[in-house]
């Protein structure tokens, strides 16, 4: 039975080892309660309440593999600033590995600040986004300490995750050489990228939203049908084993090499409260439950079902081992499928 099998899987989670490489994002969170309008331009005013600093980018792929009971090595850039320290430092907390965390003083560290809006006991809004960034290709040195980390971690591990949000750090260099690492050690790689999906080529999964999947084969997808038939097209493209097209509200879709294809749909999609950071909850799950010994079909379940528990939580959030078990336990008492039907579109 379904279920039972990734309950199994759960319980091997705890130590499997996890090499999680790409750019690293500061996500700052700036909170007040809305006071009046401005006389200067209609805008609110916000009474200041909080301010923080959480774990964005590839080091929230990492914090989800940690509370999924996974253990990470984290490799990635920080700036010599102080935000870079306060994301190290939170790293530190959470006991993510940092030693492989190199600090570029020629880069800035990535910051997403969000101006969240609402009173004290009401859920916040999000009232803009202020990104601070460099697409600068790293500098050689660093791009050579990279490469020798990478040759230093991967054959004590058990899966690459590439988390690479087009900031730099995934050089043509860095992919080649990660990759060919990966495969000579046979580790599954999975690889969630902002808009450079295609130059992954030999990667084990790929997990492109629907906008990023729309860009890498120009064109309009709509439709299962046209998305089963994309995700076919850069199964090809790639010449990797497992392509899946997150789709929002509308779950994921999974194709495998061997044409076999599923709809995944979204758990309780009214209950979305807050999307950020969901796709960085799906590769991590995705990925730990791959290094567990799962199927692609079997590690995109969890994966889902993880991403509608993540949804329900504000900011750059995760989900524990307790809670996704808590969540199948209720799914097979559901006895699912069909409560949430998963469709086979083709065998």
């Amino acid at each position: 039975m379904l279920i039972k099998r990734c309950q199994g899987f759960l319980s091997h989670f705890a130590g499997r080892r996890v090499v999680v490489l790409g750019d690293l994002v500061a996500d700052e969170y700036i909170l007040g309660q809305p006071e009046r309008i401005s006389r200067e331009a209609p805008v609110l005013i916000l009474n200041w309440q909080e301010r923080y600093v959480a774990l964005g980018g590839a080091t929230n792929t990492a914090n989800n593999i940690v509370s999924l009971g996974g253990k990470v090595e984290l490799v990635g850039v920080v700036g010599e600033d102080e935000v870079g320290k306060q994301l190290r430092f939170a790293l530190k907390k959470r006991g993510i590995g940092q030693g492989n965390v190199l600090v570029c003083p020629a880069r800035p560290t990535t910051v997403k600040t969000r101006i969240l809006a609402g009173g004290r006991q009401d859920v916040k809004q999000q009232l803009v986004r202020i990104d601070k960034y460099t697409q600068d290709p790293l500098p050689k040195e660093i791009e050579v300490q990279i490469l020798r980390r990478l040759a230093k971690l991967l054959p004590e591990a058990d899966a690459l995750l590439i988390s690479d949000y087009n900031l730099g750090v995934m050089t043509d260099q860095v992919k080649r050489q990660a990759l060919a690492l990966a495969r000579q050690y046979q580790l599954p790689v999975a690889v969630d990228s902002r808009h450079q999906i295609l130059t992954y080529k030999g990667a084990s999964i790929v997990t492109p939203n629907l906008e990023e999947a729309r860009g890498a084969l120009g064109r309009d997808l709509t439709g299962d049908d046209e998305i089963v038939e994309a995700a076919g097209q850069l199964l090809s493209k790639l010449n990797c084993e497992a392509v899946i097209i997150t789709r929002g509200e509308d779950g994921m879709t999974l194709k495998l090499a061997d044409g076999q294809s599923w709809h995944l749909p979204a758990l309780n999609p009214t209950q979305v409260f807050d999307v950020t950071g969901a796709g960085d909850t799906v590769i991590g799950t995705l990925t730990l439950a791959l290094a567990a010994g799962a199927s692609y079909f079997e590690a995109a379940v969890l994966a889902n079902l993880a991403a509608g528990l993540v949804v329900r939580k504000l900011g750059t959030a995760t989900v524990s081992s307790e809670e996704l078990e808590a969540a199948l336990a209720e799914l097979a008492n559901l006895s699912f499928p069909p409560q949430a039907e998963l469709k086979s579109v083709s065998t």
